[in-house]
Formats: structure tokens, sequence, C-alpha cells
């Protein structure tokens, strides 16, 4: 669980209009969101996959932008005409 006192600062998220998070830093390894506490190790863990995001190393890395990639040159390869043979 996080440790330590809550700094003050908070971040309130608005996603479409459905979605409202609140987010409180603690320390510097805790987040409390919507009342909910947990290190931000923790949250990577649950937040990142539903995210499409990947952690490899110390980066993170975009997986949207990965699987739009493969598609556009899918699309490219089919446009090509194939070699006379």
């Amino acid at each position: 669980m996080a440790t330590g006192a809550n700094i003050g600062a908070s971040i309130s998220i608005k996603l479409r209009d459905a979605y409202h998070f609140r987010l409180h830093p603690y320390g510097d390894d805790g987040l409390e969101i919507n009342g909910v506490n947990g290190t931000i190790e923790d949250w990577r863990e649950i937040l990142l996959p539903l995210l499409l995001i990947e952690r490899r190393g110390e980066r993170f890395v975009d997986q949207r932008k990965s699987k739009l990639d493969t598609i556009s040159r899918q699309d490219t390869s089919v446009d090509d005409p194939a070699p006379d043979g």
C-alpha cells in the first residue's frame, strides 16, 4: 500500500461524459484513484494494459501505434501488384 502523507494536489480527469477520475498523489510512490490507494507500480500493472501501453525496460510503448503501423504495412502490401511468374 501507499505510504506517506497526501501531497495536497489532486487531479480530476473526465473522459467523455461517463468517466470521471479523481487522482491524489501520496508521497513518492503512492496514488489514490477515486478513494482506492495503491503504489504507482500497482496502478501501472492495472492501467497500462487497459490503455494499450506496454513497458519495455524503462520505456513505455504505445501498442496502438504499433498495431496501426502493422495494419498500414499490410494494406500497402495488398495494393502492390503481384510479380509475374
